[in-house]
């Protein structure tokens, strides 16, 4: 497996010979390279667990742009309202007095006595607003001092669930295992259109270009561990010069291909 790994890397050439492993040898590749992605998040965690500094100023910002409601207060712990409201940031969307489960968001729904926390329609945890420091707010004032309030009881529910731990570490795998069979994918049709004359089965194809692809996943891992996100844009760019270099080392002769 390392020297699948390190010859995709470095001799794209050399990953030819790989189109003939089983595909079970490769569908384990598949799964295991992405999981390098997880430890990004993991050092993250270690390094200043709770909610990001970027992630706790996107919570700011939706706050400020449609959490202001005219007629909506918390009064000795209970939430008394005839609005309904809601925002979202990243992957996370906050509700107030209505909620409706999505499948790609992490919900806060503030309820009559509590704040909690919905994953698919399935609560996780709540918190009584006086445990976060909401029990006394007002919703309709825009002073910064008083949104920080509202964040901060936002974010202790937050940083008190180990559900965001597990989520953020398992949400890279899943991102990073998406791009990886989208960008085999892609890249063998796309190479299926301009090496035509090379008599390859598909098959073979996307095994050369899920080794192949490995470029793409350690400069996504760079980009993440250096906080670089334009760093991803020359992911596709080299995964293109791996595939020709690869390709172009592929020889034809008459009685079938020769690699």
């Amino acid at each position: 497996m390392f020297k699948r790994l390190t010859t995709s890397l470095t001799k794209p050439p050399l990953a030819v010979f790989f189109m003939k492993d089983s595909w079970g040898k490769v569908i384990l590749y598949l799964i295991l390279l992405p999981t390098l992605l997880m430890l990004p998040a993991w050092l993250k965690i270690l390094v200043n667990p709770g909610m990001s500094l970027d992630r706790y100023q996107q919570l700011m910002t939706a706050i400020e742009k449609d959490l202001t409601l005219s007629d909506t207060l918390i009064v000795d712990g209970t939430l008394i309202t005839t609005e309904t409201a809601k925002t979202q940031f990243e992957h996370f969307e906050i509700n107030i007095n209505s909620y409706e489960p999505t499948q790609d968001k992490i919900h806060f729904v503030f309820l009559s006595n509590d704040l909690a926390i919905y994953v698919i329609g399935t609560e996780i945890t709540r918190a009584s607003y006086e445990t976060i420091g909401l029990e006394n707010y007002d919703f309709s004032d825009t002073t910064s001092d008083n949104r920080l309030i509202l964040a901060s009881g936002i974010r202790a529910l937050y940083e008190e669930n180990a559900i965001f731990t597990t989520s953020e570490i398992f949400l890279a795998y899943f991102k990073g295992l998406f791009d990886f069979v989208f960008y085999a994918l892609i890249m063998t049709l796309f190479m299926m259109i301009f090496t035509r004359a090379l008599p390859i089965p598909f098959g073979m194809r996307f095994k050369l270009s899920i080794y192949l692809t490995t470029i793409a996943i350690f400069i996504e891992l760079l980009a993440l561990l250096f906080s670089t996100p334009a760093l991803t844009y020359l992911a596709i760019p080299i995964l293109y010069i791996w595939h020709f270099w690869a390709y172009k080392s592929i020889k034809v002769i008459d009685k079938g291909l020769t690699i």
